[in-house]
């Protein structure tokens, strides 16, 4: 009994839309692109749709079977103007099979290898959707701004946002995006690569300022992973009069959320307190109809010990 090869190939090496006709034998041919820049040309009929995936074809023939790769080599020296028969030089080179599927074997691992080393040189994570935004720099470029608490060496945390090139950050079923930044740096190796991260924090009366704060790309993730694992969120009710929409220097949506604090010596049926403000991004405010045709705002935080946020003084108001 005759044994037999098969060759496993993905769509995308075969070019299905030129079919080559041979008017001899009535058929039609595929060019295949084959390992080391080659290719040959296999009859249409020939190539089995693989039943466990629709992206993937194959085809078997017994060991010995011989199949002709095609190259094609730019000669040098030749400008770009010059047909198209003197820009290129055409050899061709018969193989066994069995040696075409080493080949492709060989030029697999390599690119498995390959994709490995590219994966160890950058640093992966996701955030749910719903913590995010697209905007379009002055150029055009759309951008997507992500925003997460991230916790201070003094023990509490801030809301920082940092920004990834939309055609970088790739949105799942799930409604999580997918994005990742380098390990190090490019023009030296042996720096971590670094993440701008930026809040607003209130100088005066109505006045906000970014500040500025540089991680590690792995410092990053592990703030991301730090938000993402919070159990639950607190979902508080909070009055529109304590609350102040703005747009930070960037553009970014934020809010002023004022946070009345009695202290504990306090008579609270004078009901007067000192407020505080905490700036969040957008998204933390939610507004929803309780089904009696009223709208309620709620801001959402984490609810968790490990993320106590910083807080800023304000004005002495009466509370009504």
């Amino acid at each position: 009994m005759a044994e037999y090869v098969t060759i496993d190939l993905s769509k995308k090496q075969v070019d299905f839309d030129h079919p080559h006709h041979n008017e001899k034998n009535g058929k039609d041919y595929l060019r295949v692109l084959a390992p080391d820049s080659s290719v040959f040309f296999y009859p249409k009929e020939s190539l089995k749709q693989n039943e466990e995936d629709p992206n993937r074809v194959y085809f078997m023939r017994p060991v010995g079977t011989e199949i002709t790769l095609r190259y094609s080599e730019r000669v040098e020296g030749v400008p770009d103007s010059a047909p198209k028969e003197e820009k290129y030089r055409n050899t061709e080179k018969t193989v066994k099979i069995e040696d075409l599927y080493e080949m492709y074997k060989a030029n697999s691992e390599a690119y498995k290898a390959k994709r490995q080393e590219q994966n160890s040189m950058y640093t992966k994570m996701s955030v749910p959707e719903d913590w995010t935004r697209k905007f379009n720099a002055k150029n055009g470029v759309e951008y997507v701004s992500v925003s997460l608490p991230v916790k201070e060496q003094e023990g509490g945390a801030n809301y920082y946002e940092f920004i990834v090139a939309s055609e970088h950050f790739k949105v799942d079923e799930k409604k999580m995006g997918h994005f990742s930044f380098p390990v190090k740096q490019k023009d030296n190796p042996d720096a971590d690569y670094l993440v701008t991260l930026k809040r607003s924090v209130k100088v005066a009366e109505g006045v906000y300022e970014n500040v500025e704060k540089q991680i590690s790309s792995s410092q990053l993730k592990e703030a991301v992973e730090a938000a993402k694992n919070v159990p639950e969120k607190l979902k508080i009710a909070v009055s529109e009069k304590l609350l102040r929409s703005f747009h930070s220097k960037d553009g970014n949506d934020l809010y002023s959320v004022s946070v009345p604090v009695y202290s504990d010596t306090q008579n609270k049926e004078e009901k007067e307190a000192v407020f505080y403000q905490i700036v969040v991004p957008a998204w933390q405010i939610k507004k929803e109809d309780n089904g009696y045709g009223t709208i309620k705002t709620y801001l959402s935080l984490p609810d968790s010990n490990d993320f106590v946020f910083q807080a800023k003084h304000g004005v002495n108001m009466r509370m009504k």
